[in-house]
């Protein structure tokens, strides 16, 4: 720690930090324009510039020392501030009648601020084509360059598909103006003379637009906003996404039409402190997207008594045997989903949820002890279990992204059956562990038996223990003669030792075991050495509720948790995992007639393609509890319509209350996250079930589909947004691609992919999901002893070798996938 002054505020600070950081954080106001908290500076703007000491530095990128004395305005910095941005607006288009972000653009508030009444500079403009990538426009001839874009993509997202490019521009004359404007001035606008921003990456664009949240101007934008409505005119409305266990904070921007109607125009988001992936942003449409015979809540608003749709509800709740439980349903539908199933003794089935509630149970870790999100930053050692990172829960890789960006001597272990290229250009210090699939316990056991051996009282890996043979480099040292002269200058003989580097072969002990998964000895060297480095934090993903070793896995991680070898942040399966799992009583199956509650069923509450249509989460006044066990508003758009729960309750024949909620949804200026409060703790009892370790064979010859959430798609609701550019189908490398072009298949094409000898519960399954079909016709069907999955195929450029990532959105894909997530199956094209 360190005291520092800031315009003669003392503060206690960590020395190092940065100062702008500092004087945000203390609610300081230092302007700057191209700046992003917790990303590199880029110094492209110049504006934070201030004394420290009596020294002129940019505080973006100056660290605080102790004692350090900073002064943040003086006359001098005041008239260069001002000289900047005359220099920012010497030809920017006079259009904010027009602009997208007129009404909340920065160059507007900072060209106010600094009292910018007259111009005294002047260059000939330089015409700029406009550009577009994915769903974003871009105009350059608005752009001030201060490459935020950048930043965000390279520092958070972690794709690095932005950069200035430079270009050919008229350049103000540098003998005239550097002796009429003051030095950083003029170097803010001969260097917005020179270039615009490009489009340099590898892989397309993916639905993101996290560089139009950044953009301080209107020079980026999101291509089905631009002109739609003005910016001042939005209502704001603070709200959680509920797709994904993340929880991110998002902003639904809405106006009432000429008709009185309100309308949703974009969601978005606190960029300085919480990115947000495409899903978020982008899906908020699906309330709209309705397709079928969806029955009307209205029908039941006045009169639950004799609304038609609440009679069909209230009926089928009370003939059935389970209500299947969707993975997104809110807090107060669990609560009201727990009472109704004590009153009618109705089971409520989740498998997936059902195996996470055991894994927590065998964790037995009281939820202050798990690791939260702002945790990733804080770890030098990160370990990627079981979860495909970008496309699971983009979040957490963003932060993940970020950490190993802004600390250099971070590390990131990345684990799993498929590489991922886009993780792999995050840091020269992300390791890549090429194992096979549904191999996360024998990895478990290899952390285990590097952290703590001893904690294995039957381990499975000293049954494969073999002696093999190690090539390493060593130092040989061999005598050789030399005639030398003495100083009489007469030659004699003289022995010599010389010292040469040599292959060493030695015989170590290893595990078979891991080799089988594709652990070489090698790997398992580096591995240890990251390991015992710094305190680990593993960060467990949703393959491993598919691994049969489950409970066993579970195990070992909450005693290294308890003996604090590791720290662990367990992402669930679904976005309401943790408030589900916490109120409801779950079990794993259920036969009979069903009801679904924002889930498949014989009769189906849900927003969309229901028997009973219940609202999306922007008409609910309501809650979820993300990752780090925090319950997070939901605060409705269109006005609440959480009160179906209270007429529903009223038809079965019980009361039903929706409680207040009153939940804080902001960050704080240092970007603590202020939002929703902690769940209550629950003491989870150490587990006295005996859990043995179950062998299974693991061969990556066996494999070669894999049951993956594919860009901004998370759960069923998405596939039904306009909004997304995302494709609903199968993805397979730009390599594999080039192989299957020798069958006739190209990316686009519709293909079938056979699954033989499936089992009897996933042809009966399919017997039902037999013809259902999304709008990126896809489907599953059967066909003699084999199972058909019909869909059109894609290329990822960050996918590698010969695998195909299968979307769960397809319809019916789960049932067929049953409890694992990879299959071997062939391929073959659509004829006709």
């Amino acid at each position: 720690m360190a005291k520092i002054t800031i315009d003669n505020v003392v503060l206690e600070v960590n020395e190092g930090d940065y100062i702008l950081e500092i004087a945000r954080s203390n609610g300081i106001f230092i302007p700057a324009i191209c700046y992003l908290s917790k990303c590199s500076p880029t110094l492209a703007c110049k504006l934070c510039m201030v004394e420290a000491d009596g020294k002129r530095v940019y505080s973006c990128n100056a660290k605080a020392k102790e004692g350090m004395n900073i002064t943040t305005n003086t006359p001098e910095i005041a008239k260069e501030r001002k000289a900047i941005m005359q220099s920012y607006v010497i030809n920017h288009p006079l259009e904010c009648g027009v602009c997208d972000k007129s009404g909340e653009c920065e160059l507007q508030d900072f060209t106010h601020l600094m009292g910018v009444d007259n111009q005294e500079y002047f260059v000939a403009d330089s015409p700029k084509a406009l550009d577009s990538w994915g769903s974003v426009k871009y105009d350059p001839n608005l752009c001030i360059l201060c490459e935020r874009c950048v930043t965000t993509c390279k520092d958070n997202v972690g794709l690095a598909n932005l950069k200035m490019v430079k270009m050919d521009l008229n350049a103000p004359d540098s003998g005239y103006w550097k002796e009429r404007m003051p030095k950083d001035a003029f170097s803010v606008w001969n260097r917005k003379q020179k270039g615009i921003i490009g489009f340099v990456g590898e892989s397309e664009c993916e639905d993101c637009a996290e560089c139009v949240s950044v953009c301080p101007v209107g020079a980026l934008g999101v291509k089905s906003f631009q002109y739609t409505t003005n910016a001042w005119e939005l209502d704001k409305t603070s709200s959680t996404c509920a797709l994904c266990p993340s929880g991110c904070k998002i902003i639904y921007e809405s106006k009432k039409d000429t008709s009185g109607n309100r309308k949703i125009y974009r969601v978005t988001n606190d960029f300085n402190f919480n990115p947000i992936c495409g899903a978020g942003r982008f899906a908020w449409d699906v309330d709209s997207a309705d397709s079928g015979d969806s029955l009307d809540l209205a029908d039941s608003a006045e009169s639950c008594e004799c609304g038609e749709s609440m009679i069909k509800a209230t009926n089928a709740i009370k003939k059935a045997s389970y209500i299947a439980v969707g993975g997104n349903v809110t807090n107060n539908e669990a609560r009201f989903l727990q009472i109704l199933s004590q009153k009618f003794k109705i089971p409520l089935v989740n498998p997936l949820l059902k195996k996470y509630s055991d894994f927590l149970g065998v964790l037995g870790c009281e939820v202050e002890s798990l690791a939260t999100l702002e945790d990733i930053s804080k770890h030098k050692v990160l370990f990627s279990l079981g979860g495909a990172l970008r496309d699971e829960n983009p979040l957490i890789s963003y932060k993940i992204n970020n950490a190993l960006k802004m600390q250099k001597d971070s590390s990131l272990i990345y684990a799993h059956a498929l590489k991922d290229k886009a993780i792999q250009k995050y840091s020269k210090n992300v390791a890549y562990v090429g194992i096979t699939s549904n191999s996360e316990d024998i990895l478990t056991l290899a952390i285990a038996n590097i952290l703590a051996p001893e904690m294995l009282e039957k381990n499975p890996l000293k049954n494969s223990k073999k002696t093999i043979e190690y090539k390493t480099m060593g130092e040989k040292t061999s005598q050789v003669k030399e005639l030398v002269k003495d100083e009489n200058g007469e030659e004699k003989k003289v022995i010599k030792e010389v010292k040469e580097q040599v292959e060493v072969v030695e015989n170590r002990e290893y595990y078979g075991i891991l080799e089988n998964i594709g652990l070489n000895y090698e790997s398992h060297l580096s591995l240890e050495s990251t390991l015992k480095k710094s305190k680990p934090l593993i960060i467990v993903g949703s393959d491993i509720y598919a691994n049969p070793n489950l409970k066993f896995m579970a195990k070992i991680l909450g005693n290294l948790v308890r003996d604090s070898k590791i720290s662990l942040l367990v992402i669930p399966p679904s976005a309401n995992a943790n408030g589900i799992c916490s109120l409801l009583d779950l079990e794993s199956a259920g036969s009979g007639y069903s009801v679904g509650f924002r889930a498949r069923g014989d009769f189906r509450l849900d927003c969309i393609n229901a028997d009973f249509k219940i609202p999306y989460f922007h008409s609910l006044n309501d809650s979820i509890t993300n990752i780090d066990y925090k319950i997070l508003p939901l605060n409705a758009v269109f006005g609440a319509k959480s009160n179906y729960l209270e007429k529903l309750a009223k038809s079965l024949g019980f009361e039903f209350k929706i409680p207040k909620q009153n939940l804080n949804n902001d960050f704080g200026n240092d970007g603590a996250d202020l939002r929703g409060k902690k769940a209550e703790s629950k003491k989870v009892a150490e587990t006295k079930e005996a859990i043995e370790f179950v062998e299974s064979a693991k061969s990556k010859a066996d494999f070669n589909a894999y049951l993956k959430d594919l860009n901004a798609h998370f759960y069923p609701y998405t596939r039904y947004s306009k909004n997304l550019d995302s494709k609903i189908g199968i993805y397979t490398s730009k390599e594999y691609s080039l192989e299957l072009d020798s069958l006739g298949i190209k990316e686009g094409d519709e293909v079938q992919l056979i699954i033989e000898n499936a089992g009897d519960s996933v042809k009966l399954a399919n017997a039902t999901n037999a013809g259902d079909t999304t709008k990126d016709s896809t489907k599953v069907a059967n066909a003699g002893d084999s199972t058909q999955i019909i869909a059109k195929i894609y290329v990822d450029s960050n996918m590698e070798d010969n695998f195909l990532a299968i979307s769960p959105q397809i319809e019916g894909i789960k049932t067929l996938f049953g409890d694992v997530k990879y299959l071997k199956v062939q391929i073959a094209k659509i004829k006709g």
